[in-house]
């Protein structure tokens, strides 16, 4: 067999092969699959995220209700809304996905609002209803919950943390009870 019909038969077999369909859908697929598994590792980290934000306002809601029937927050506050956030949150939140607590106590809602709790300039107060409003202390509670990611992409391509986190902000108040007896 001589070079030259070595050569024709190669270039022939190169010509069907580049001319055959049956190896397109293998290629598309190469191509679209790493897109493909891109944006379904995105929805499930988007999921991830809904869902631990909604568990874990419903926990921080149901742990701050039992200091809010009670009327106080004592020394320990942090810890047992660290441990109400995990019983409330169904399993899905350990205390230590709780990475904060912050408790700031103030004697009412005037000083949480106001920096000396003394009224902005213009605003009167009805007779009475500056003393009564002092009386009833509030809090302003700060939660912090951060929960590993479960795809490796946002590591990849995001950041270096392997985390995200989520800031939850309350203020736990009382208004003063209106008396039915003073308006009949």
């Amino acid at each position: 067999m001589t070079v030259g019909i070595f050569r024709s038969r190669i270039f022939t077999a190169g010509r069907a092969f580049l001319r055959d369909g049956r190896g397109v859908s293998a290629v598309e697929t190469a191509f679209a699959f790493p897109v493909i598994l891109a944006a379904f590792f995105i929805i499930v980290e988007f999921a991830n995220m809904a869902l631990t934000i909604q568990v874990g306002e419903s926990a921080v809601s149901s742990a701050l209700l039992r200091f809010r029937d009670a009327g106080e927050l004592g020394a320990s506050a942090e810890n047992d809304i660290r441990q109400g956030i995990a019983a409330y949150s169904f399993g899905y939140l350990k205390p230590s996905n709780v990475s904060r607590v912050t408790v700031e106590a103030y004697e009412s809602l005037d000083a949480l609002g106001n920096p000396g709790g003394t009224n902005g300039a213009g605003q009167d107060d009805e007779e009475g209803t500056a003393e009564a409003d002092s009386s009833y202390p509030a809090w302003k509670v700060v939660v912090v919950i951060s929960k590993d990611f479960i795809t490796p992409l946002p590591r990849l391509i995001l950041t270096n943390r392997k985390d995200f986190t989520y800031r939850y902000e309350r203020v736990i108040a009382y208004y003063p009870r209106i008396e039915e007896s003073e308006g009949t």
